[in-house]
């Protein structure tokens, strides 16, 4: 029986950057341990608020943990904006704060070792470091997802499309879905996906995060 680990990267898009929030690019490395167990991280770059995307209903609710922030400061901070008062909450509140508690309980054998936003060359960047259990299984992979195959040492990731990709130190097979596979993973393996912020149609309606984070924050 051949033994498969995979799991939807997409995770990370999902639950970090939710609503009208994107991106320009990701830089992805993946490293699987010897006992099995996979390290994952992932770098985005220049975190953006897209103002034609409508917000989803969402509750407020009152923080509890320090450094997060009431909706209403956030709407003061980005002055009546509802758009970008949203997605500077689910910044401070879901990335910074419970977003642990969600890897964890979304996607069995994930645990989160760091997590953090900061200001790279004038634009706003996150940083998720986590490792995936050994016990985290399937028999097939599927379109979005990663699998490990120890019988041939192949390690395969699925992509809708090649357009979405930048470097990487594996090997590109072009069909559909498109896959990227290395065969020595003893190695640390490595790709870039661009997000909306380089690949968006309408990049013009698209608003840098970082003067709203810096007054929220301080920094």
């Amino acid at each position: 029986m051949k033994n498969a680990l995979y799991l939807s990267f997409t995770f990370c898009l999902c639950l970090l950057f939710g609503s009208c929030l994107t991106y320009e690019k990701k830089d992805v490395s993946l490293r699987l341990n010897a006992d099995g167990s996979l390290s994952v991280r992932v770098k985005y770059y220049n975190i953006l608020s897209d103002s034609l995307e409508d917000t989803e209903p969402y509750d407020y609710a009152e923080p509890e943990s320090p450094g997060n922030i009431k909706y209403a400061d956030a709407l003061e901070i980005c002055e009546g904006d509802s758009i970008l008062a949203h997605d500077l909450y689910v910044l401070q509140n879901r990335y910074l704060g419970d977003m642990t508690d969600c890897i964890e309980t979304d996607y069995l054998g994930a645990v989160m070792e760091s997590k953090r936003l900061f200001e790279e060359n004038g634009t706003l960047c996150a940083e998720v470091s986590m490792k995936i259990a050994p016990e985290v299984f399937a028999e097939e992979p599927n379109d979005l997802g990663v699998w490990y195959n120890s019988a041939n040492g192949l390690f395969i990731m699925h992509f809708m499309s090649k357009d979405v990709l930048g470097a990487t130190n594996g090997i590109l097979k072009e069909g559909y879905p498109v896959m990227l596979i290395w065969q020595n993973v003893q190695e640390t393996m490595t790709y870039t996906e661009y997000g909306r912020g380089r690949t968006g149609k309408h990049r013009e309606t698209y608003r840098s995060m970082l003067p709203y984070w810096k007054k929220a924050t301080g920094n």
